[in-house]
């Protein structure tokens, strides 16, 4: 089962002095608008909210509707409701839930992170972070990322 790649979402009230502090360690911004940073070291993935109420686990680009089965199929208790979104010219299909420990887990995909080009590209962009932070370099790198790449042009 494809439960997509996760980011971990914080409820942030000084925006700047948490990003801050996640760059020290080493994390790089890659999206910083009004109310919302997102960082990554390849490994790790954070967003920072300041409209966030508490703590996210958020799952993106997995097949929703799957994951819900399995969890009933399981007699797994799994409260809220899948719904389908229409966004900026995109549909997409959304479900917030609770662990028994009752964290948030929220599960997010749009049309376009449904699709194995999205996610190759994710993983792609993850692992360059990745061995940047490691000082690790190799020239045949972007003939695999472009190979790759290719392999998932015709996904939809």
């Amino acid at each position: 089962m494809d439960i997509g790649w996760h980011d971990i979402c914080l409820k942030t009230n000084n925006m700047q002095a948490t990003k801050a502090y996640y760059e020290a360690l080493g994390l790089e911004v890659t999206h910083d608008s009004e109310g919302w940073v997102h960082l990554t070291n390849g490994d790790i993935s954070i967003s920072l909210m300041g409209f966030l109420s508490e703590n996210w686990l958020n799952f993106r680009g997995g097949d929703i509707e799957t994951i819900r089965a399995r969890l009933q199929e399981l007699d797994i208790e799994a409260p809220g409701k899948v719904e389908t979104y229409f966004e900026d010219g995109s549909t997409g299909t959304h479900w917030q839930s609770r662990d028994p420990e009752g964290n948030v887990v929220y599960f997010d995909t749009t049309e376009g992170e449904a699709s194995k080009t999205m996610e190759v590209n994710v993983l792609l962009a993850n692992l360059e972070r990745r061995l940047k932070v490691m000082g690790v370099h190799s020239p045949h790198f972007d003939a695999l990322k472009a190979d790759l790449q290719s392999q998932c042009s015709t996904d939809k």
